[in-house]
């Protein structure tokens, strides 16, 4: 006898206390990164799916998973930065106190991250249109603006030519890098400003200034998401194969059912 409960969902659950405790203070990108490893809590899930998946930069990713480490709800376990590379230990949710310890990289980090959010606040509002009034003479930064909106169809607003003067003119990315950042990103089916600003950061914080180690960059990204799809199809092959097999044995059991009527 087959059963099916037509009520029965696919479902995450999560506690009152994190939404009436942790999310309000928490960076939203933050809150993303949490949601998406509850939910993946049992299988685990590595870095760079979590990046693609929310479109966020590995080190948006990281970071997240710091700040909830340091929440003291989230454990990833002891890992090397080797091993965190290629892939995060099972992610478990926990609830506990949080570490009075810390690694002694975790200060500089936080240092480094906060160096970043003011500088990327200087490129928002009153100060991102003095950038941009600044930026008016620069024939390269001109010639990026039009590339730009060439790539991505469209007229860029004010917001969007912001993000590209932080890019270009705070992170000092070239234009020649820039270029090729914006091409991947638009080919790869990313034309929203917000993950091409992502990945333009990822590449500045990994020292990246040519478009030879903008390429390395992206081969390895592709390697992974391929190898990543190659399990998806894998996955849903099995998953499909075991539908077909249930509505087999569905349907032999009702053909029995009436014979025996």
């Amino acid at each position: 006898m087959s059963y099916t409960d037509l009520f029965q969902i696919d479902a995450t659950v999560v506690a009152n206390e994190f939404l009436d405790k942790y999310m309000p203070q928490a960076n939203g990108d933050y809150v993303k990164v949490y949601l998406y490893l509850l939910k993946n809590r049992v299988n685990g899930i590595d870095v760079e799916t979590i990046a693609e998946q929310l479109q966020l930069t590995e080190g948006d990713v990281r970071r997240a998973i710091r700040y909830w480490e340091e929440q003291g709800i989230v454990s990833v376990g002891e890992a090397s930065q080797e091993k965190e590379e290629e892939a995060l230990a099972k992610p478990a949710v926990k609830q506990s106190a949080k570490s009075a310890q810390q690694e002694s990289g975790d200060d500089s980090a936080l240092s480094k991250a906060k160096e970043e959010a003011e500088l990327r606040s200087h490129y928002k509002k009153a100060e991102g249109k003095e950038a941009l009034d600044r930026l008016q003479e620069d024939s390269e930064f001109g010639e990026l603006l039009f590339i730009v909106q060439k790539y991505r169809s469209k007229i860029l607003n004010e917001r969007e030519e912001q993000i590209l003067a932080y890019l270009y003119d705070g992170l000092k990315l070239p234009v020649d890098v820039l270029d090729y950042l914006v091409s991947y990103c638009v080919e790869a089916g990313h034309n929203n400003m917000s993950y091409i600003e992502k990945t333009g950061l990822d590449w500045a914080r990994r020292g990246i200034r040519d478009v030879r180690s903008a390429r390395q960059r992206t081969k390895e990204f592709d390697a992974v998401r391929e190898e990543r799809n190659a399990r998806k199809t894998a996955a849903s092959s099995r998953q499909g194969m075991t539908r077909d097999t249930d509505l087999d044995a569905q349907l032999l059991d009702r053909i029995i059912q009436r014979k025996m009527v």
